[in-house]
């Protein structure tokens, strides 16, 4: 048998043994009670319930304050972007001027020598 083989074997789904999930539940159930743990939900006496709404109101406060902080960032590389974009349109706008300086000049110079 090779290696793969006996990998395979052993890695196989096994049916679990009859009353394994009722033992499972039993002895987690024991062990709850012999450490004190409260079974239920319910807050803690040491723990108001207000604490908790507190840390909500903190977390819903930052994840707020974060997206209203990106979104500045977003507005901001939009106006740097609107000013580039306005630059080189400057830049092209002159750049184009002088073209159209050139020929014109040359189509007068054109003209004289007829």
């Amino acid at each position: 048998m090779t290696f793969e083989d006996q990998l395979r074997a052993s890695l196989r789904r096994q049916e679990a043994p009859d009353g394994f999930a009722a033992r499972v539940a039993a002895r987690a159930a024991a062990e709850r009670a012999a450490s004190g743990a409260p079974t239920s939900r319910a807050p803690a006496p040491g723990r108001p319930r207000w604490v908790a709404l507190g840390l909500a109101a903190s977390l819903t406060l930052a994840t707020a304050a974060g997206l209203a902080f990106l979104d500045r960032q977003k507005e901001a590389e939009a106006r740097r972007a609107q000013g580039q974009a306005i630059e080189a349109l400057r830049i092209a706008n002159a750049e184009l001027l002088e073209i159209r300086s050139r020929v014109t000049a040359r189509a007068d110079a054109a003209r004289e020598e007829r």
